[in-house]
């Protein structure tokens, strides 16, 4: 008779546990869809929360059965996006959230921010983790919120654009391998810096990642392609790269003639003039079959020191081209689109 509680004793344990959810049920679960996801949770005795302050039309929430959950409490949810999905895991046991801890430390989630930084998240492959407590009516509830990004593969990525999916540097290291990346530091100016990762440093396939969120080093401000770079890798690179290999989708290139651009464009182009601070950006309102919005550009010129041509502050393509200038694309630079 003992053995037959002793069975009981430990299915009623494994139960308890089996209704809980360890940091490899939450991978797995970012990679169902809303059907799959919701045909398995109801398993465990999880139940759609419509009530719940999230529950939208790509937020679906769900709660532990009162009969499972005993004093605890549980919520799980699952959001689906167009390129990546995020799992919300809310418990209030504290030794539960405290394994799922370990779990994600010796899983080799990493953070990239200070330790004494309060916004940091923790990152490994094209996984995201951040984790948090919060305190109801006195009771701690502790929080684990995943996101898995789909990312492409490295054989189809052709164009500067497709690199605007990588918008971290964890995210750069899974697909193009750690060796490939390096941190570095971009220079606006020689006192004002900013956080950037570079891919394949220091050759014609380089492109400096400039991070909005310095902390986690993700959500670019913008690509930069070709010239000069403005970072300490290239600050400290003499040898010669050959031309940068990277191409706009819109048909741009680094080396590309500024009447080549012209003809892209189906239009002038016009231009900051090189005496002034802004020499070879390109003035505000140029138009044509180029978006110039999501893709700017500098120029550079081998022969462009004679005074006269210097004296104008904005330069029109056509004067440029007619008065053999030997104008060109040094540097793309990939704007994301705003959200």
């Amino acid at each position: 008779m003992s053995k037959f509680f002793w069975l009981l004793f430990f299915l009623s344990g494994y139960r308890a546990s089996a209704q809980n959810f360890q940091l490899n049920d939450l991978k797995d679960l970012a990679t169902f869809d809303v059907q799959k996801f919701d045909a398995h949770i109801s398993k465990k005795e999880y139940r759609r929360d419509y009530n719940s302050p999230t529950e939208s039309r790509t937020v679906y929430n769900y709660m532990q059965s009162k009969k499972s959950r005993g004093n605890l409490a549980r919520t799980i949810s699952i959001q689906e996006e167009l390129d990546k999905t995020i799992i919300c895991y809310q418990t209030s046991s504290q030794a539960e959230f405290q394994k799922l801890k370990e779990q994600i430390n010796k899983d080799g989630f990493k953070s990239y921010a200070d330790k004494t930084s309060h916004d940091a998240i923790l990152q490994k492959d094209n996984f995201l983790i951040s984790i948090s407590i919060e305190i109801k009516d006195s009771i701690s509830f502790y929080t684990c919120f995943l996101e898995r990004k789909e990312l492409p593969k490295a054989k189809d990525i052709f164009f500067a654009e497709d690199l605007l999916s990588l918008s971290s540097h964890e995210y750069l290291c899974f697909l193009f391998g750690e060796a490939n990346v390096k941190k570095d530091l971009f220079y606006y100016s020689p006192t004002e810096t900013n956080r950037c990762s570079i891919v394949f440093p220091n050759t014609n396939r380089e492109v400096v990642f400039v991070w909005n969120d310095e902390t986690n080093y993700r959500k670019f401000a913008f690509l930069m392609i070709g010239g000069n770079s403005k970072t300490n890798s290239s600050s400290n690179f003499y040898r010669p790269i050959e031309q940068n290999a990277w191409r706009s989708k819109q048909g741009v290139y680094p080396g590309m003639s500024l009447a080549e651009l012209q003809v892209l464009n189906g239009k002038e182009v016009r231009f900051y003039s090189w005496h002034l601070d802004q020499a070879g950006m390109l003035a505000p309102k140029n138009t044509g079959q180029i978006d110039f919005t999501h893709l700017n550009i500098v120029l550079s010129c081998l022969n462009c020191s004679e005074s006269g041509f210097q004296q104008a502050s904005i330069i029109d393509s056509q004067k440029a081209i007619l008065e053999s200038k030997k104008i060109y694309v040094s540097t793309m630079i990939i704007l994301p689109e705003e959200k």
